[in-house]
């Protein structure tokens, strides 16, 4: 996929640190391969998939691929849209009992 198609977004490391990857995801001098390597091991010490054991996360998810929707098709500005989506889902999470610190 990377060689053929130009994919930049592998996740695992044996793509992410081959040497025609990096080379192909070096920009400016920077190595934006070696970048999303540090990105994954951040994330995976703090649990980052930790958000999908909430049960509400299906509907929350939904709020915001609505809002991201109405942005793209221009409906309304994306601020006001994704503010909206913010409501609606802390409401879910409220509802479902799940605490949100302000």
């Amino acid at each position: 996929m990377v060689k053929e198609q130009n994919y930049t977004s592998p996740c695992r490391p044996s793509v992410l640190n081959h040497p025609d990857f990096t080379k192909g995801m070096t920009f400016n001098g920077r190595d934006v391969a070696a970048l999303s390597v540090k990105i994954f091991e951040i994330a995976e010490k703090g649990g980052y998939m930790k958000y999908r054991t909430v049960p509400v996360f299906p509907q929350v998810g939904e709020k915001i691929n609505k809002a991201i929707d109405i942005v793209t098709t221009k409906q309304m500005s994306a601020e006001a849209a994704m503010k909206q989506a913010q409501v609606e889902a802390i409401a879910d999470l409220k509802k479902a009992g799940i605490k949100i610190d302000a």
